[in-house]
């Protein structure tokens, strides 16, 4: 035990020690706080980001899916396709590849063989 010489040190060593504690235990709670906080935020800052991302992307995939339905449904198309006219399928593909804003744009057959691509025709 600390042997103290008067009850004025004995006093200023308890208060130190007081103030000491109380001021660590305020550290750690607000350290626990404020990293709680902060992961909170961050989780759902990147909840609201893949949402956002998840309805891009559907609203990409269902612009695709409209590229292809009225694609199929082009008479143009079609009779290309029956007539196997390379030169107006080829152009017709060209055409919607370029308005629609797709990646790539193939037509196959009932057997998944390429007929025509729009993006690199010589390869079709």
């Amino acid at each position: 035990m600390i042997k103290f010489k008067s009850l004025r040190t004995k006093i200023i060593f308890i208060f130190i020690l007081a103030v000491t504690f109380v001021g660590i235990v305020n550290t750690f709670v607000g350290v626990n706080f404020i990293g709680k906080g902060i992961i909170n935020q961050a989780q759902s800052r990147v909840g609201a980001d893949l949402n956002s991302a998840g309805e891009i992307y559907k609203q990409f995939e269902q612009q695709v899916a409209n590229v292809a339905r009225f694609t199929t449904t082009r008479r143009l198309l079609y009779d290309a396709l029956l007539d196997k006219d390379r030169a107006l399928l080829a152009a017709e593909m060209n055409r919607v590849f370029e308005s629609a804003d797709v990646d790539f744009l193939t037509v196959t057959d009932q057997r998944g063989i390429v007929l025509m691509r729009a993006a690199n025709p010589e390869l079709s």
